[in-house]
């Protein structure tokens, strides 16, 4: 069945995507996206969002040659490219699968319930259990192919989720989110990254929550963003970062998996406290003023936490 009106939604929509996309890309870096559209450009999104979830639904798209021309069209291919992305993640939200994972309700991205990382050189990986994850996307603008950066997924220590659960506790964000609790953070890349410009990124923001003039402090941040600059960020690539809290040798150890068939390489243990604590204040932890770094993100990790584990 073919949709004229569909049809020409998602031709304008692809159109206003290609206009927008030269200045939004050149300006996203430095973190200064802002999107004013007019009344009609907002009309047409709207329209174009309404219509997908009709795609969602019927699986039918607004175009009128067959599918197999469809997919031989190079038109066809550079226009999907444009727009498919979010409507797929938008029938997707939500659904998990089964014993392999649990989906993120956004990107789509499947993070494995339980994740094997190291915390000590010479010794057998240990298992932290999948807790949440959300999305990050630069201005939260993850309906905007180019806006969208990673899915993170936050995992804690099997051991600290089985003695509260024991005891019957809550899971509350006051207790796990502490940087006294062992936990991992798994970041899961979906589309082709520069290094530089993930190297950049970590340096600026994780800057802001280290003591001046520290030089230990500045130190750990260096060591960090010097893995970092050395690895290709493609699509589907995996850093984890695990946090080892120890009164004598707290550590941070980063490992890295260049594509979900890879292999999971240790890059690095860092020593000290600082770059620990640091990552804790940019993604779970509130500031001075009570707020978070990353609303939306820490706030959907409190409430997956909340919500406990899946089954």
């Amino acid at each position: 069945n073919t949709c004229p009106l569909c049809s020409f939604l998602w031709l304008a929509g692809a159109v206003l995507t290609f206009e927008f996309h030269l200045c939004i890309s050149f300006h996203m870096w430095r973190g200064r996206l802002r999107l004013r559209p007019s009344p009609f450009q907002g009309s047409l999104a709207a329209g174009a969002v309404v219509c997908s979830f009709g795609f969602c639904t019927s699986g039918q798209w607004g175009f009128s040659f067959p599918a197999k021309d469809r997919q031989n069209s190079s038109v066809w291919g550079a226009f999907r490219s444009l727009v498919r992305p979010y409507p797929v993640a938008l029938c997707e939200a939500g659904k998990e699968t089964g014993q392999e994972g649990v989906k993120d309700e956004v990107l789509g991205v499947v993070f494995p319930r339980k994740l094997s990382v190291m915390t000590a050189a010479w010794q057998k990986p240990v298992e932290h259990v999948y807790v949440g994850s959300a999305p990050r996307c630069m201005q939260d603008a993850c309906w905007f192919p180019p806006a969208r950066a990673y899915s993170l997924g936050l995992y804690l220590k099997d051991e600290a989720l089985k003695e509260a659960d024991a005891k019957s506790a809550d899971r509350n964000a006051t207790t796990f989110f502490d940087d006294s609790v062992e936990k991992s953070l798994h970041f899961v890349f979906v589309s082709k990254k520069d290094s530089t410009h993930i190297k950049d990124g970590f340096e600026r923001s994780l800057g802001k929550f280290l003591a001046k003039g520290e030089e230990t402090a500045s130190k750990q941040l260096q060591q960090f963003v010097a893995i970092i600059k050395r690895l290709e960020f493609r699509m589907g690539a995996e850093l984890t970062v695990t946090f080892v809290p120890s009164p004598d040798h707290p550590k941070t150890i980063v490992m890295f998996k260049p594509s979900p068939e890879g292999e999971q390489t240790v890059m690095g243990n860092i020593e000290g406290n600082a770059l620990r604590v640091a990552f804790h204040k940019l993604y779970l932890l509130p500031g001075e003023k009570g707020t978070y770094k990353y609303p939306s993100m820490t706030k959907k990790f409190i409430a997956d936490l909340e919500a406990g584990s899946p089954k």
